[in-house]
């Protein structure tokens, strides 16, 4: 029979395994305490969690948030990094904390959305360029042929506005004939 405090350490981790799109899931195997809350200190910065959880816990709590794709993950000395960002930052800073503090811990999986990653999706999303640097180089290839059209497009004024232009002075300088043309000189005899 499940003690009240099981229950509602189930009933917590099963409310931050359904409101979070991004769970890493980590085997912290290794990590001194005082490892385990630099890390969260670190992670707090990003809105994010780690928490260390009980297997048992942690398969009862996937299956009523209705996320059974994290069970098969769920062996050894398991802990959770939670995020609600989906972008890769979170994965970021567990390798980078892993690779800094030259950490025992290992990244097993994790799931996003409903899909669940191994070891090696989770270090390719960490990989990736975080969602702002993303929209940065879409907008500036977006920006790239939009201002080559506006080239274009300016020449053909700036010839019509330099042509217009070259008339007015003509016409200023008391030339009323057209451009190119020259006056008709008088015809010599002789």
């Amino acid at each position: 029979m499940p003690t009240p405090k099981k229950i509602e350490a189930v009933t917590k981790l099963k409310e931050l395994i359904a409101q979070h799109p991004l769970i890493i899931i980590a085997d912290h195997r290794g990590l001194s305490m005082a490892e385990l809350e630099q890390l969260r200190r670190r992670l707090r910065a990003q809105e994010a969690r780690f928490q260390v959880v009980k297997n048992t816990l942690a398969r009862r709590a996937a299956q009523e948030a209705g996320r059974p794709e994290l069970v098969p993950v769920l062996s050894g000395p398991t802990a959770f990094a939670f995020s609600k960002r989906d972008g890769p930052e979170l994965a970021q800073s567990l390798q980078e904390h892993i690779r800094v503090a030259r950490s025992a811990m290992t990244i097993r999986g994790g799931l996003l959305g409903h899909r669940l990653l191994d070891g090696a999706l989770v270090a390719e999303l960490a990989s990736l360029p975080s969602r702002e640097v993303i929209v940065a180089r879409l907008l500036g290839q977006m920006q790239g042929p939009l201002a080559s059209l506006l080239i274009v497009l300016n020449g053909n004024l700036r010839g019509l506005m330099t042509v217009l232009q070259g008339r007015v002075k003509q016409l200023e300088g008391g030339d009323h004939g057209r451009a190119g043309e020259t006056s008709p000189q008088p015809a010599s005899s002789g």
